[in-house]
C-alpha cells in the first residue's frame, strides 16, 4: 500500500474513532444527585454508630459524626453531641463506621454495561486512582472529565486521581538505542501521533527534550501524576525522572526492563505499580537479558524462560535483597495480586473465575475472550501457566517481607481494563482477602485501602484528606453491620456508604446495578 494512502487511512479512521467515543462517551449518571441537593450546605449526622477510625487498630462504642458539606466537623459520644434542629439524621443502627476505601491502580472504561463508577461505589471504594488516561488526539481524556464532575457534584461516583497516557519506549522502531534519537521529525510524527498514539493510547519518548515537553503538558493537562512504562530506555527514564522532578510530579509505573530496580531507587521513583515488578526483576539479569529486545511479547517471553531455569530459593535470594534496597528508599509498592489470582484462575480453572462475585457485570465480548483463551494475559502465558501457580505462592511471601521491612503498600487492583476481566469494586473486597491470607491482620490489610492510600495522595501533592475518620477529613465512609477489624470479609455486609458528605443507603446502592440507570 502506498504510505500516504495509508497514512491518510489512518487519520480518517482515527478521526471516525474519536468522534463515535465522543458522542457515546459518558453512561454513569450526570445530572446533580438528588442526595446532592439534600445536602448542599446541611448538616447531616451519622448517629449511634461503632467507630472504626482507621488511625490505630480500635472500635469506639457508641459515636455520632457530625458532617457539613462533605467535612467532619464533630465526633463526639452519641448521648453528648447535639443535634442541630434541620439536621439530616442517618441512624447508625449500632453499625461500624469505616473510613471509605481506595483503589489506587485501576483502568477506567466507558464502555460497561454497568458504570464502573457505580461498581465502585456500590462497594464503598470512595477513592480511586487510574493509571493510563484514555486521552483522544482532540480533546479532553473522559477521567480528566469525570474527575472536574465528581469534585463539582455533577456526576456520582468516588473521587478520582488520575494520570496521563503512559509514558513508553518507542519499542516499535528498529533499535532503541539510537533511533529515538537520530530518527527525522516527520518519521516521529507519521509513528507516533498517527500510527501509535491513537491505537495504544500512550506516548512515546524519542530525545531529553522530547521528554522535558511530555511532562510539561501533562502537568499542564491536568494529570495528577506520570505514569511510566515497561519499554523506556535507561536514558528514557532518566530524562523523564529528571522532567519530573523539575516539575515536582510523582512517578508510579513499572520497572523499565532495561533500567532494572536499582536504577528506578537511584533516579527516585515514587512507587511501583505492581508488585510483581519486583519479583520480574529477580529471575535472574533481566537488565541484561531482556531490557533491549524489540516488543513486549519477547521481553515477556526473555522473562519467563529464565525463571523456568532459577530455583525458587535463587528467587527468594533475590528478593531478600530487593526488599532490602526498597526499605533503604522512600518508595511505595501497589499490590495488585487479585490481577494474578485472576489470572491463574482464567489460565488454569476458568470456572473458577466465572464464579467470582460481580462477574455479571463484566461485558459479555470480555468474558467471551477469556472463555476462549485469547485475553493478552493468557496468551503471553501460553505454556507457562505453571509459573502462574508458583509465583502466587512467592507473591505472599515478598507482601509480608516488604511489610516486616516497613516498606509503604497501598492496595491496587489493575481492574477495568482492556480484556483482563479484573472487576471494578468487587475486587478490592477480594484483594483484602488476599492480603489477610497472606499473613496480614485485618487492620493492616486495611491500612493500605484508607490510611496508606491517604499518605500517597499527599505525596503527590494533593491534600491528606481521607482515609481516617478525624475531624476536618472528607465524609467518605462505609457504614457495616459487623466488625471488619475482626473479618475483613464483614465489609460486604453493608448498611450505606458516604461519598464526598452524600449518603447512599443499600438499597439506593443496588440500583445503581441496573443497566437502566
Amino acid at each position: 500500500m502506498n504510505r500516504y494512502v495509508f497514512f491518510s487511512t489512518v487519520v480518517i479512521a482515527h478521526i471516525v474513532v474519536v468522534v463515535s467515543c465522543s458522542n457515546g462517551l459518558t453512561q454513569s449518571y450526570t445530572g446533580k444527585s438528588e442526595a446532592h441537593r439534600e445536602t448542599d450546605s446541611v448538616i447531616q449526622v451519622i448517629k449511634g454508630v461503632n467507630l472504626v477510625p482507621m488511625t490505630d487498630n480500635r472500635v469506639i462504642k457508641d459515636q455520632s459524626v457530625v458532617i457539613k458539606n462533605n467535612e467532619i466537623i464533630e465526633i463526639g459520644p452519641s448521648q453528648s453531641i447535639k443535634i442541630p434542629k434541620n439536621a439530616r439524621v442517618v441512624e447508625g443502627e449500632n453499625g461500624y463506621l469505616l473510613p471509605g476505601l481506595a483503589d489506587m491502580h485501576i483502568h477506567l472504561r466507558d464502555d460497561w454495561p454497568i458504570p464502573q463508577l457505580n461498581l465502585y461505589l456500590v462497594n464503598g471504594i470512595t477513592t480511586v486512582r487510574s493509571l493510563w488516561a484514555n486521552e483522544p488526539i482532540l480533546g479532553t481524556a473522559y477521567e480528566v472529565k469525570w474527575r472536574n464532575e465528581i469534585s463539582r457534584g455533577h456526576r456520582v461516583g468516588p473521587r478520582i486521581f488520575t494520570s496521563g497516557p503512559i509514558i513508553d519506549g518507542t519499542a516499535i522502531l528498529p533499535s532503541r538505542k539510537t533511533s529515538y534519537i537520530k530518527s527525522t521529525a516527520i518519521y516521529r510524527f507519521f509513528a507516533n501521533e498517527l500510527v501509535l498514539k491513537p491505537f495504544f493510547r500512550n506516548v512515546f519518548l524519542y530525545s531529553k527534550d522530547n521528554a522535558k515537553q511530555l511532562v510539561s503538558e501533562q502537568k499542564e493537562k491536568t494529570y495528577d501524576f506520570l505514569k511510566v512504562y515497561s519499554h523506556l530506555s535507561e536514558g528514557q527514564f532518566n530524562h523523564i525522572m529528571d522532567a519530573a522532578n523539575d516539575l515536582e510530579m510523582y512517578v508510579v509505573g513499572h520497572i523499565p526492563y532495561a533500567v532494572g530496580i536499582d536504577g528506578v531507587l537511584y533516579k527516585g521513583m515514587n512507587e511501583i505499580a505492581h508488585l510483581e515488578e519486583i519479583l520480574y526483576n529477580s529471575m535472574g539479569d533481566v537488565q541484561k537479558l531482556c531490557g533491549d529486545l524489540p516488543n513486549d511479547r519477547m521481553t515477556f517471553k526473555c522473562m519467563l524462560d529464565m525463571a523456568q531455569e532459577i530455583s525458587d530459593a535463587e528467587i527468594e535470594k533475590n528478593l531478600t535483597q530487593a526488599i532490602q534496597k526498597l526499605r533503604d528508599s522512600d518508595i511505595t509498592v501497589c499490590t495488585t495480586l487479585v490481577f494474578d489470582e485472576i489470572l491463574e484462575q482464567q489460565s488454569t480453572n476458568p470456572d473458577k473465575y466465572f464464579s467470582r462475585s460481580g462477574i455479571e457485570y463484566v461485558p459479555e465480548k470480555i468474558k467471551e475472550t477469556i472463555a476462549a483463551g485469547k485475553s493478552i494475559r493468557q496468551s503471553m502465558f501460553k505454556g507457562y501457566e505453571h509459573l502462574l501457580v508458583r509465583w502466587n505462592k512467592i507473591f505472599k511471601k515478598l507482601l509480608i517481607g516488604l511489610h516486616e521491612a516497613g516498606v509503604r503498600i497501598v492496595l491496587g487492583t489493575d481492574a477495568g481494563g482492556g480484556y483482563l476481566g479484573i472487576i471494578p469494586g468487587f475486587t478490592v473486597l477480594d484483594e483484602l482477602e488476599i492480603l489477610v491470607n497472606a499473613g496480614l491482620t485485618p487492620f493492616e490489610a486495611i491500612s493500605t485501602s484508607t490510611k496508606n492510600a491517604a499518605e500517597v495522595v499527599e505525596l503527590m501533592g494533593k491534600a491528606n484528606d481521607f482515609g481516617t475518620i478525624e475531624i476536618g477529613k472528607r465524609a467518605d465512609f462505609i457504614l457495616l453491620h459487623k466488625n471488619p477489624l475482626t473479618d475483613v470479609r464483614n465489609i460486604h455486609d453493608k448498611i450505606g456508604v458516604m461519598a464526598a458528605g452524600v449518603w447512599y443507603s443499600n438499597s439506593s446502592l443496588q440500583k445503581m446495578l441496573k443497566p437502566s440507570l
